[in-house]
């Protein structure tokens, strides 16, 4: 069986995401805790909380297909669509990015 990536094996996340709606701007961080890896997937499951004080939260899962990072956030109201993430391997760890005209996405991972 094909050994699982290393990022599944991680031992610290930290997850931002900047979403533009319309002239303001929603901060979402990542909720402690709530990281869920699968090995068998190659995947990386885990929340996101808006940080203003409401209960908003996503469902973000992170898996690596032929090489190439990705993403997929999952909300109630939304669709989910999966996106491709920029990826710098660094020796402390993986940070992940996305940067569209309406989102950026920021994901560091530590060993």
């Amino acid at each position: 069986m094909p050994r699982a990536p290393k990022f599944v094996s991680t031992k610290s996340v930290q997850a931002y995401w900047i979403r533009k709606q319309g002239r303001d701007l929603e901060v979402f961080t990542a909720i402690p805790g709530s990281f869920v890896p699968n090995p068998e997937r190659k995947s990386l499951r885990f929340q996101l909380r808006k940080i203003d004080g409401y209960n908003d939260t996503y469902q973000v899962v992170i898996r690596q297909v032929r090489g190439y990072y990705r993403y997929k956030a999952e909300w109630y109201e939304e669709p989910a669509e999966e996106h491709e993430l920029t990826a710098l391997e660094l020796e402390r760890g993986l940070e992940l990015y996305d940067n569209d005209e309406a989102d950026l996405v920021f994901i560091e991972m530590g060993w």
